[in-house]
């Protein structure tokens, strides 16, 4: 059969898929795995697999399914990905074929996870047809991924969530908007408003050196080693070790009282001034994260009665994972109490999480 044809399988193509995979088990990382990546819906827009999808019919749909399935169901680090950047209509052949796969997939592998891309401004589970399978929920928003991750978190019945997609460093789209700085409130926003983790992306590295839309290939090495992908360690190197899982969202203000800033519109617009904090139920933690505005010192006004004693107090400074104590702490907790942030914290930015623990 023709190239493309789901029942002629590339063996080099899937050899070749199995040692990244293997390799990414070998270095403890879960790999989130779409197995016929849709593609926008535009019909300018050539990627993906949609015409493919829709010619070869349910039947051999289910049939790639069972061979994927079977294929990749000793892998223990996958996390099977429905879509690929469009939401489907629903009842369309489209959705059925897509349906088709999954299950397929399902028959051979069902101790997989499944979780969905659908088009921006979505969850996985929006999808009608698919959020049954879905036992990951997931975010593809725009700059301000708080938005779709509280949406997510709010659901009755909730699924663990993580941001699947935001904007990328570097985004041509976002023509010289797409900064290190964005890259840290992307992320520290969507796991304080009760994201299990974030995907960080990069304009240099997800094409691999392929041509994009401005018509330039991008050094992917390089992007390895940019400021954006750098900082993504210290967003680790912060949560890891303490409760970040028993956060709960301050979204009523009783823990960050005033210059909490505007909760924003989810759209294409890079920026904004929102601070988001969570605390833990049990009041041994609190933190927030104060986004960029510019390089001035930028207060905000705790509660401190949400703690269960008196509370260490700590800025951390996102851009390399230092410290720095705050005078006057431990705090009692009782009353309010404001914090300023240091200003610039190096890179001529202003934003910083506040950290404040209590001895236990």
């Amino acid at each position: 059969m023709a190239p493309g044809a789901f029942s002629t399988p590339n063996e080099a193509y899937f050899a070749h898929a199995d040692w990244v995979i293997q390799k990414a088990r070998e270095k403890g990382l879960l790999v989130v795995l779409n197995p016929c990546y849709t593609g926008t819906l535009s019909p300018t827009n050539a990627a993906g697999w949609k015409t493919e999808i829709l010619a070869h019919g349910p039947t051999r749909c289910r049939d790639y399914g069972r061979y994927l399935g079977n294929r990749y169901k000793g892998y223990p680090n996958i996390i099977w990905q429905a879509g690929g950047d469009a939401t489907l209509k629903a009842g369309s052949d489209l959705e059925r074929n897509w349906l088709e796969l999954l299950q397929g997939i399902k028959e051979h592998a069902p101790h997989h996870l499944w979780t969905a891309h659908w088009s921006r401004f979505t969850t996985a589970r929006d999808q009608r047809a698919f959020a049954r399978y879905m036992d990951v929920d997931n975010v593809y928003g725009g700059n301000r991924t708080y938005i779709q991750t509280l949406r997510a978190y709010n659901r009755p019945n909730p699924k663990p969530t993580f941001l699947n997609e935001a904007y990328y460093e570097a985004d041509e789209l976002l023509k010289g908007a797409g900064t290190a700085a964005l890259m840290r409130a992307q992320a520290y926003w969507a796991i304080l408003s009760g994201a299990t983790g974030h995907h960080f992306g990069s304009y240099h590295i997800w094409a691999f050196g392929a041509v994009t839309f401005s018509g330039q290939g991008h050094d992917w090495r390089a992007g390895l080693e940019s400021q954006g992908a750098r900082e993504m360690v210290y967003v680790r190197q912060l949560f890891e070790g303490r409760a970040w899982y028993d956060l709960v969202p301050d979204q009523d203000h009783a823990v960050v009282t005033a210059g909490y800033g505007t909760f924003g519109a989810d759209d294409r617009t890079a920026g904004g001034d929102y601070v988001t904090a969570a605390r833990t139920s049990d009041g041994s933690l609190v933190m927030a994260y104060v986004p960029s505005t510019g390089i001035a010192a930028r207060a905000i006004t705790v509660n401190m009665t949400s703690l269960d004693g008196a509370a260490n107090a700590r800025w951390y400074n996102p851009t390399n994972g230092n410290y720095a104590k705050i005078p006057g702490s431990p705090f009692a907790n009782a009353g309010t109490r404001a914090f300023a942030t240091p200003g610039d914290n190096g890179t001529g930015a202003n934003d910083w999480v506040l950290l404040l623990e209590t001895a236990r």
